[in-house]
């Protein structure tokens, strides 16, 4: 079976993307994430200490951390604004943001939000995505919001943008069964997805000894629904930027001068039409036409496929931004960001390494070792089983000098790992600015000053408020900005919202959105009504503090 032509080039994508540098990011993002989660020892890192009768249990210090984070960053709702550029703006541009509001309700955007931040937090990027669902509202369709797993996603290496606005092209690669393939593609055959059937799985990087899984991958999905073997298919979805040729176009019409900015392709069809025309009847060229402007516009374009074969091909996305849009913990410049689980992993080694020693000394001194001669002890078994029994009564052989068996008790340890627990512990409140008190595990006997803990909790939050205000605020912006783009794109008939109040949830408010009365229809998606900016409100989703 041969590759159509989106398909093919999407494959050779995903091929060329899997450099070095992407496989060195991906497997610290899985280390990170899988130390979040609490997997934190290799499946070979766990045998090596089994074997030497060493402790393998962990002392999870960074999921608190990271949990208390993302707690600040996502403690409410996000909220939008429409700002019109005059009075007269003002009233329809409300409705912008309110229609913001809406898709996000519907789409459960809180928990989207939520899980978007832990990607960020832990995996060092998380991606929201803007879409349509046609079969919502009886098949009048809706903007929904929705998740992607980083991993999945593969960004143009040339990006340097923060929010990947200049990457050439972002691709989302996804290994789907062919059950859930007949499911979401109803218009593909079963023997039609079977002959394109690929078991080449992504798999893990590290093999890590995980009773969480961390990836798809890790997941027990070899059986469908009704017990057969499964199969996996590639499914595809790139989105790619095109410069696309426009015309501003002005002429005069009744002593005034007018603009219309259209595709240079329609120019082009409109001048042919009008060539012919008597000069009367010209509404663009002729004596009416003063100068024609040629600039580009920069497109977004998506394009589906599964496994050879094409779904959809170069379709035309609203707006000039791509539907995908990253939140990057850490951006380094390049699509390859930093998390704060990163960060930490290290000192999170620390700590359990410390701790397991202590303890593997703890058992050495209560179960200690025996030096004896062969055949000093006649039943060994029971020595071993006896020795660490309060009051039990061990017998042994003398040996050739009359010498009983020696205990050998371990070396004195050195009081530095007690010290090692504790400043490793500071040392992670520090690097995440998550402080204990700010866990409700301060001093509680009154005797710090309110003053001093209300300074601590400004200090500590100026961190993630940092975040918040040069990262989250400008993404969450540009989520509402791309939400308005593909709304103004369907909502074009008469729609009725209803939208509970955020400060008062009981009401609830009622919007209609292009309302056919007697003498027109008001006009939502054209932009030539109204002139307004969507913004979003910074600070809203984070803790209200005191």
């Amino acid at each position: 079976m041969k590759y159509d032509k989106k398909a093919k080039q999407a494959r050779n994508l995903d091929n060329a993307v899997k450099s070095s540098q992407r496989d060195a990011w991906k497997a610290a993002s899985e280390r990170a994430y899988n130390f979040f989660l609490g997997n934190q020892l290799t499946t070979e890192e766990k045998q090596a200490l089994e074997d030497k009768k060493m402790p393998t249990f962990i002392v999870n210090k960074i999921t608190p951390q990271i949990e208390l984070m993302k707690y600040f960053l996502t403690a409410r709702n996000p909220r939008w604004q429409a700002v019109g550029a005059d009075e007269t703006d003002s009233s329809q541009a409300e409705i912008h943001a309110k229609v913001a509001q809406y898709v996000w309700t519907i789409s459960k955007g809180q928990t989207i939000f939520s899980q978007v931040v832990e990607d960020c937090l832990s995996k060092s990027l998380g991606y929201i995505e803007i879409g349509v669902d046609p079969d919502m509202d009886e098949g009048l369709g809706e903007v929904i919001v929705q998740s992607e797993n980083p991993w999945d996603v593969k960004v143009d290496p040339h990006s340097r943008d923060p929010f990947m606005r200049d990457a050439s092209y972002i691709l989302v690669t996804k290994d789907i069964t062919i059950e859930k393939a007949l499911i979401d593609f109803p218009q593909l055959s079963e023997q039609e997805v079977m002959k394109m059937a690929d078991n080449d799985r992504e798999m893990p990087m590290e093999n890590w000894n995980n009773p969480v899984p961390s990836g798809p991958y890790e997941v027990d999905d070899d059986h469908d629904s009704e017990g057969k073997s499964n199969q996996f298919i590639k499914y595809y979805k790139l989105y790619e930027k095109k410069r696309i040729p426009y015309v501003n176009v002005y002429v005069k019409v009744e002593n005034e001068i007018e603009n219309y900015v259209m595709l240079k392709e329609q120019w082009d069809n409109i001048k042919k039409q009008e060539k012919d025309l008597p000069e009367e009847e010209k509404v663009f060229t002729g004596a009416r036409f003063i100068e024609e402007v040629m600039f580009y516009k920069k497109k977004v374009f998506k394009s589906e496929s599964i496994g050879m074969k094409d779904l959809e091909v170069e379709v035309p996305i609203p707006g000039e931004n791509y539907p995908i849009i990253p939140l990057p913990y850490r951006h380094n410049g390049n699509p390859y960001p930093a998390s704060v689980a990163m960060d930490l992993v290290g000192k999170q080694e620390e700590i359990n390494k410390a701790h397991q020693i202590m303890i593997h000394h703890a058992n050495l001194s209560s179960s200690p070792r025996w030096l004896a001669e062969q055949g000093q002890i006649t039943d060994v078994s029971s020595f071993e089983r006896k020795s660490s029994t309060p009051g039990a009564v061990l017998t042994y052989n003398p040996g050739m000098d009359g010498s009983a068996p020696q205990s050998i008790q371990p070396l004195p340890l050195n009081s530095a790992f007690y010290t090692i627990t504790q400043q490793g512990a500071q040392d992670m409140e520090y690097i995440s600015g998550m402080s204990h008190y700010m866990m409700g595990q301060g001093d509680r006997s009154g005797r710090e000053p309110y003053r001093g803990l209300l300074a601590q909790d400004d200090f500590g939050t100026r961190r993630v408020r940092g975040f918040a205000t040069n990262v989250l605020n400008p993404f969450m912006g540009l989520v509402g900005q791309v939400i308005d783009d593909f709304a103004r794109d369907l909502y074009q008939a008469q729609k009725v919202i209803h939208i509970a109040n955020p400060d008062d949830p009981e009401l609830i408010e009622r919007h209609v959105v292009n309302e056919i009365t007697g003498e027109d229809v008001e006009n939502f998606f054209n932009e030539q009504t109204t002139r307004y900016n969507i913004i979003f409100v910074g600070g809203s989703t984070l803790l209200v503090n005191r």
